[in-house]
């Protein structure tokens, strides 16, 4: 098992080589993009930066569940339906980085800082469970995001290559699966 420092080192280079994939994919969209949509990219792009530089203020169950509770009694005592369903409609803390950070990410980009945003909020809220449960899916939770900051991280390393080596590093990391 890691310690929880070692893997807040980890989500940050993955927030931060999000961000890196976020700026290439933008750099391809600008040209098409309208001035309020490079505007909220932008900001967006700023909202990354302060996320990969503070997750855990972003994911911690300490600074995240009393809001999530919040909005779920709060949409189960509009909709009048259970808590329990609740919980499932209302924001987590994934949906609200997410809008936060959606319009500087584009296409295939955007799928993989979703799952390691999930992955980051599983681990963290799995972390902080005192049970037996917690700790079998902080493993579980660890394994699925280290995988995902690996793909990050191999992405990025496809955008820093050369623009003439870059097809075939594409071709390479497609063989080794």
């Amino acid at each position: 098992m890691r310690r929880t420092e070692d893997v807040y080192n980890i989500i940050k280079a993955g927030l931060a080589n999000s961000k890196i994939l976020a700026r290439y994919s933008l750099k391809k969209q600008w040209s098409r993009m309208s001035k309020a949509e490079r505007w909220e990219a932008g900001r967006a792009l700023a909202f990354m930066d302060r996320l990969s530089r503070y997750p855990e203020i972003y994911f911690s169950r300490k600074d995240t569940q009393d809001a999530w509770v919040k909005r779920a009694t709060k949409l189960a005592y509009e909709r009048n339906i259970s808590l329990n369903d609740a919980f499932y409609i209302a924001k987590d803390p994934v949906a609200i980085v997410y809008k936060s950070a959606g319009p500087a990410v584009w296409s295939d980009e955007k799928s993989l800082f979703y799952q390691f945003c999930c992955e980051i909020r599983d681990w963290e809220y799995a972390r902080t469970r005192k049970d037996y449960v917690g700790a079998i899916q902080e493993r579980k939770s660890l394994n699925n995001l280290l995988k995902t900051a690996q793909e990050i991280q191999k992405r990025v390393d496809i955008v820093n290559t050369n623009i003439m080596l870059r097809p075939l590093k594409k071709l390479c990391l497609q063989l080794q699966y």
